[in-house]
């Protein structure tokens, strides 16, 4: 309805006047250094090692709970529609 209406045409008008580039299209313009990669190996005290563990755990926990409670929804919009 109108709503589509005026969102179309703010993308319209949008997409007429903002430029959007992919790093591939300007990587030359940005005369960026390679990227490199460097790995260091960390050893914790048993203090921070439990430390590290606990946060690790309880992130962990949040992003199931994130991603199951996507999913659920996903799978209510998907029997409503």
């Amino acid at each position: 309805g109108k709503d589509v209406a005026a969102m179309e045409f703010t993308y319209n008008l949008f997409r007429k006047i903002m430029w959007r580039s992919s790093k591939v299209l300007v990587a030359d313009e940005l005369q960026l250094p390679p990227q490199e990669e460097h790995i260091s190996w960390l050893f914790f005290s048993p203090i921070e090692a439990h430390f590290y563990q606990r946060q690790h755990e309880t992130c962990s926990s949040y992003a199931h709970k994130v991603l199951e409670t996507f999913k659920d929804e996903m799978q209510k919009r998907k029997m409503t529609h």
